[in-house]
């Protein structure tokens, strides 16, 4: 039982069970010693006769020693845990902390370099545990290697091995800090050390290719602060993933606009919850009659420091952040109480409302649209909801189930920006929308492409073989207006009409259309007249 117990027990570096069994052998010496007395193999004398009572004692000796030494080496344990990463066994981020708080204190300058395996985490489902110790292990190895060369400051720690030039932040992160020698030495350094790292690296039988980038900042430089720094070193990793170079230096200037864009977020959602935005609405023309159809509602954001932010800055952001559908509630609460107004004033025109990928799962959307429209008395008929293609291929059949809702409760639903996603023609023709939307990218030079001039044309052909409307935005010239007329495209709009527009100024512009009969109302009476005649 005690052989048993031993090899289940038995790890390397647990020197405590050696001495636990030792510490059995006088109690077995002592049975033995005893038995032999008994059956007269052993004089009997004084030695003999307490010879069992003292080897037990000195067995409860070995025992207790065992038992200090493994308690020992479980505090050891407790203390690498605190201070070495579990799985490469490198000084974690507790020691790199204090030893960049120790260099600070001694007033040095010095740069710390972070590096990170790019493609650790999509690797980290192929791999088990013992794989990813053995991957990270070999990485680790790699780097250590290059590391040993005079500018590498050397983290100490309390272990048997004083020469660690590597730590592991987490798994997938190294940091390792260099003296602030002249750059060309620095540059000489990392360009070996990616070298060598880049490139197949064999673990068991898997072969994978390793990926690394390195970014680095500067004490005082870039912070005075353990913290302060890894964050920086770790942000210009971050900054600079769309470049070639794998080597980055922290950029105060993106720091700062990432600080902007932190202090935006919260005045963004600031702005929506206290109703500071504001709704403009860029005209869409029908095409047969030359009077207003409608118009397509645009949010805007005049900040009271920076002034006026780009939508596509805020709205890119409402996503990242998941307020997007906050923003869009916003903007059809709005955009009901301006088309209420309208009606009132007796122009009843269509509203378009752009819905994102994230929107189309806010609870219950469908209804919640047919209840604002209600409370507002706005005819659902008058509604449209745009959806970008690529909403498409986020949840085809809950999409579907929301567009039949909407359908079914008369808002239209239009598909925008046709021809830059990634709809397929079975999407279009399985889900019940009412229009289809040109890109103004295929619209803007019409008149000089005629590749254009064909996708638009056969774009509009098949909307009409599927019973729904076009609509072509981004048109600036009459050219342009006038090839759309001819491919038989219902609705446009663009500069060339006109820019998007406060509510009031909109309302005036429908007002001063109204009131002016439309020119190819008047052309058509004119060649009925002359036919008549």
């Amino acid at each position: 039982m005690l052989a048993y117990y031993l090899w289940l027990q038995w790890q390397p570096r647990k020197s405590w069970l050696l001495l636990f069994a030792f510490s059995w052998i006088p109690a077995i010496v002592g049975g033995v010693m005893l038995y032999a007395l008994m059956l007269n193999y052993v004089e009997y004398s004084l030695l003999s006769r307490y010879a069992l009572m003292m080897l037990l004692g000195m067995t409860m000796i070995l025992f207790t020693l065992a038992l200090a030494e493994r308690f020992r080496c479980q505090r050891l344990q407790e203390m690498q845990a605190l201070t070495h990463d579990t799985l490469s066994y490198l000084p974690n981020n507790n020691v790199l902390h204090m030893m960049i708080d120790d260099l600070i204190s001694r007033n040095m300058s010095f740069n710390l370099y972070c590096l990170s395996v790019d493609n650790y985490t999509s690797l980290l489902p192929y791999l088990d545990e013992h794989a990813r110790e053995e991957y990270i292990t070999a990485i680790a190895e790699r780097i250590s290697d290059v590391l040993a060369v005079p500018p590498v400051i050397c983290i100490r720690t309390d272990s048997d091995r004083p020469d660690y030039r590597l730590g592991c932040l987490k798994e997938g992160v190294f940091a390792f800090l260099m003296d602030d020698a002249d750059s060309a030495t620095c540059d000489r350094i990392i360009d070996a050390l990616i070298k060598e790292l880049n490139g197949e690296l064999c673990v068991g039988a898997f072969v994978t290719q390793v990926k690394v980038r390195v970014g680095v900042c500067h004490c005082p430089t870039d912070g005075d602060h353990p913290s302060l720094l890894i964050s920086r070193a770790l942000s210009a990793i971050a900054q600079h993933q769309s470049l070639t170079t794998h080597y980055a230096r922290f950029n105060s200037d993106e720091q700062r606009h990432h600080q902007l864009h932190v202090s935006l977020v919260t005045d963004l959602r600031d702005a929506i919850e206290n109703d500071q935005l504001e709704l403009y609405h860029q005209p869409q023309i029908d095409l047969r009659t030359g009077s207003i159809h409608g118009s397509e509602v645009l949010a805007r954001w005049t900040h009271p420091e920076y002034g006026q932010i780009s939508p596509e800055v805020f709205v890119q952001m409402a996503e990242d952040v998941g307020i997007i559908n906050n923003l869009t509630l916003w903007v059809m609460k709005r955009a009901f109480q301006q088309q209420a107004q309208l009606i009132r004033n007796g122009h009843c025109r269509r509203l378009s409302i752009n819905i994102s990928a994230s929107d189309i799962y806010i609870p219950d959307l469908a209804n919640r649209v047919v209840e604002l429209a209600h409370r507002y008395h706005i005819p659902t008929n008058l509604i449209s909801l745009e959806l970008t293609e690529s909403v498409m291929v986020e949840d085809y059949n809950w999409l579907k189930q929301l567009i039949s809702a909407l359908s079914a409760s008369g808002i239209e639903v239009s598909i925008d920006d046709y021809g830059t996603g990634y709809s397929s023609l079975y999407f279009l023709s399985q889900l019940p929308f009412t229009e289809l939307k040109i890109d103004r990218s295929f619209v803007r030079d019409l008149h000089k492409s005629g590749r254009h001039q064909s996708i638009v044309r056969a774009t509009t052909d098949m909307a009409r073989s599927l019973g729904v409307m076009v609509v072509a935005e981004g048109v600036e010239t009459e050219e342009a207006e006038a090839l759309l007329r001819r491919y038989g495209v219902d609705v446009s709009q663009g500069y060339y009409y006109s820019r998007p527009l406060p509510f009031q100024q909109y309302q005036a512009y429908v007002e001063r259309m109204d009131s002016v009969q439309p020119t190819s109302i008047l052309q058509e009476k004119s060649l009925r007249s002359s036919s008549d005649g």
